[in-house]
């Protein structure tokens, strides 16, 4: 179970250009042994970061890449995404991010 879940608007930013705006997003936190998979230490503020509806905001296959920032608008937070985003069949993102900015 998750122990933390925030729903955000965010800003996608890459090398200093806002890529697209307005964009709401699920973040939630991974639990432990997904945090720890292959590294053997547990790399904190690392979350879950679920895109629904992507095609409506313009989002294609690889529209998001590994390293982008997650401007978040509503709550004042910065995320890195860290892993291959994935594009799923019912049009939802999924990506893992850090948190780089913020409380």
């Amino acid at each position: 179970m998750s122990t933390y879940f925030a729903d955000a608007t965010i800003a996608i930013v890459r090398a200093n250009t806002t890529l697209f705006t307005g964009i709401p997003v699920q973040i939630d936190t991974r639990e432990a042994p997904e945090q720890t998979y292959g590294t053997g230490a547990v790399p904190y503020f690392t979350y879950d970061a679920m895109i629904q509806q992507a095609s409506t905001y313009g989002i294609g296959p690889y529209s998001i890449k590994q390293g982008d920032k997650f401007s978040d608008v509503t709550n004042n937070r910065d995320y890195r995404v860290v892993s291959d985003p994935q594009l799923l069949p019912d049009n939802h993102v999924e990506c893992i991010v850090i948190k780089t900015r913020g409380t």
